[in-house]
């Protein structure tokens, strides 16, 4: 083991530009990222690293989760310490020993496949900014992962509708994805759609705050969050399967649509407010 390595395996918050450079064979870096690579990711997914004490992960301990990420030709576009201004690319492979910095060099495999990282030759997509580099590793679902302290990020493509309508910048709901357990809200998280109609939902919630009819909404609101899960089948456990997922993350789509409209209706039209239910409740 080298002394870069050495040192990146001793320390548990060593910075990501120190230990990212220890990866197996790569490119040759240019300023445009590979197709593979290029475009918008969203982070949609934190977890303590499994060299660091394992812990709850809310948004001041996981501050990437649910912004998106465009990596473009000679740019990063994102939050820090994603974002650069003068980026380059380059993909290789890294291997098990060499990953996170060393720091799993001999995790079992165990601990690769809750990672979802079983490949011992890791495809890597590497992003250089200055001097400093930072690693993703593309994983067995064709997401990517990376890392920044001790907290490990998933990025994935966004779903749902035309992927091209989506930037960098903050992708998520209205809530925190931290502390999501039930299967809808994680759903919620996961795909960039109903994440963004969820944000619109909670603006139009906001803006109903000032009206004589609040009370009448925030009961209504719970109920329908209730019956939304029951409906949908949001309130069990996560399906193992996509095709089930896809379900219903397809009801979240509608019973979003409908209530985006029914508030957009009462705001519009506040004296008219069993009206705009009505018009919810024909479906």
């Amino acid at each position: 083991m080298n002394r870069m390595r050495r040192l990146c395996a001793a320390v548990l918050f060593v910075p990501l530009p120190l230990c990212a450079a220890t990866a197996g064979p790569m490119m040759p870096a240019g300023r445009s990222p590979e197709v593979g690579f290029a475009g918008v990711w969203r982070v949609i997914e934190a977890a303590t690293a499994p060299w660091a004490q394992p812990r709850d992960l809310g948004r001041k301990d996981a501050p990437l989760l649910e912004y998106a990420v465009d990596f473009a030709d000679g740019a990063v576009k994102g939050p820090p310490p994603q974002s650069c201004q003068q980026a380059k690319y380059s993909t290789g492979v890294t291997y098990r020993d060499e990953a996170f910095g060393g720091r799993l060099a001999s995790a079992p495999d165990q601990t690769w496949q809750k990672l979802n990282l079983t490949n011992p030759q890791m495809t890597t997509f590497r992003v250089y900014c200055g001097d400093a580099a930072r690693d993703y590793f593309f994983d067995d679902h064709a997401d990517v992962v990376t890392w920044d302290g001790d907290v490990i990020y998933t990025l994935e493509r966004p779903t749902g509708m035309d992927p091209q309508q989506y930037h960098a910048g903050y992708s998520g709901p209205g809530f925190d994805c931290g502390k999501a357990e039930e299967t809808g809200a994680r759903l919620v998280c996961r795909d960039a759609a109903l994440s963004n109609a969820d944000r619109k939902l909670n603006q139009l919630y906001a803006a109903l705050e000032r009206t004589r009819r609040f009370e009448t909404l925030r009961t209504d609101q719970r109920a329908w969050l209730a019956v939304m899960a029951k409906r949908c089948n949001a309130d069990g456990p996560m399906p193992a399967m996509a095709g089930d997922k896809n379900v219903i993350i397809d009801c979240l789509s509608g019973e979003y649509d409908d209530r985006i409209a029914t508030l957009t209706c009462f705001l519009r039209t506040p004296r008219r407010w069993r009206s705009c239910q009505q018009g919810e409740e024909r479906r």
